[in-house]
C-alpha cells in the first residue's frame, strides 16, 4: 500500500524476506501503476551486489528430482 509523504508524493516499500540471489551484480526495476496495470506513474531502478563466492546463474532454486 502506498504511503503518502507529501502532496502528490508517495512511498512504496517492497520486502523480499527470502530472495535466493547468487553472488554478483543485480538490478531491480519496479513500476508504480494504476490498479488496471495500464497507466504507468513512475519507474525506479536500483543496482546492487550480493557478496559471496562466485556461482553460476541468477538465483538458487532448491528442488528434488523424482
Amino acid at each position: 500500500m502506498p504511503e503518502r509523504i507529501g502532496p502528490d508524493l508517495y512511498r512504496f516499500r517492497l520486502t523480499f524476506p527470502d530472495l535466493p540471489l547468487t553472488p554478483g551484480p543485480h538490478r531491480l526495476r519496479a513500476h508504480a501503476m494504476d490498479e488496471t496495470g495500464t497507466r504507468l506513474y513512475d519507474t525506479v531502478e536500483i543496482r546492487f551486489a550480493v557478496e559471496g563466492d562466485e556461482e553460476e546463474g541468477l538465483i538458487r532454486l532448491s528442488g528434488v528430482w523424482r
